[in-house]
């Protein structure tokens, strides 16, 4: 009964799906002349090597932006950008491959806003670290980790581009990517969930504080979403693997 309860489910979810689309069709927004203006000419995407991240570069690539993403694995990361380049050759795609951790100053002035020369409109920090486990059996260095790279790594980028924007006369965006996790804890991923409460709180105080400066500020409180990452760290195999094992676990809920 509970395999029937599960077809039928997913048969209304379909089908009502299904008749929103024929009757409404799909839409993707596109940026205003002004956006394009406030948001341009560069948008920085780090953590976009796979998942929301490199879909967020796609995005703001099809809204005419050039989109310099920031990961460590280089293949992945030159794999996304090749993806870009392909399917909108009008736009620029750069690609810096460095671990967030080494994040400074002096990197963000020259490595990423090119002393300058490169004109950041819009910059959206993706990354993140989970260090799943019970709080008493994670190492503190594992701990660390997740802080540093979640909320650490995430000011040393945001901080210096929002001056940037902050001091010409065209404003900007950021968008800061959270998670459901963060607004009610969660078993085996407290300081995830904690470092992911104090993103959504700093981007509420941020759009208040920079909004006179004409910066939008946003916190994109993303729930459950199946990407590579967020498979790899509930099977504990190759992300390559992953999808392959979530399929496999879903279908044999049919009997397969």
């Amino acid at each position: 009964m509970r395999v029937y309860s599960i077809l039928i489910s997913a048969l209304v979810l379909l089908s009502s799906s299904l008749i929103v689309n024929y009757f409404f069709g799909s839409y993707v927004g596109e940026f205003t002349k002004s956006q394009r203006i406030k948001y341009g000419e560069w948008a920085v995407i780090a953590g976009g090597s796979e998942g929301l991240g490199a879909e967020w570069a796609r995005q703001l690539a099809s809204q005419s932006l050039n989109v310099l993403i920031i990961a460590r694995r280089k293949e992945a990361l030159e794999q996304v950008a090749l993806s870009i380049r392909t399917t909108y050759p009008n736009v620029e795609v750069e690609t810096l491959v460095t671990d967030l951790l080494d994040l400074s100053p002096s990197v963000v002035l020259h490595d990423i806003q090119k002393n300058g020369s490169r004109k950041i409109g819009l910059v959206v920090y993706n990354a993140m670290y989970q260090g799943m486990g019970h709080f008493t059996d994670v190492p503190i260095e594992t701990l660390k980790k997740v802080v540093n790279v979640n909320n650490v790594a995430l000011l040393e980028l945001v901080h210096p581009l929002t001056i940037s924007m902050k001091t010409n006369d065209l404003g900007g965006g950021v968008v800061l990517m959270s998670s459901l996790a963060g607004e009610t804890g969660i078993q085996n991923f407290g300081t995830y969930a904690a470092s992911k409460s104090f993103i959504t709180v700093l981007a509420r105080s941020l759009s208040l504080e920079l909004k006179p400066y004409n910066i939008d500020v946003l916190s994109c409180i993303a729930g459950a979403t199946l990407t590579p990452g967020y498979v790899y760290s509930r099977l504990g195999v190759n992300k390559e693997k992953s999808l392959i094992v979530w399929g496999k676990r879903f279908l044999s809920v049919f009997g397969f």
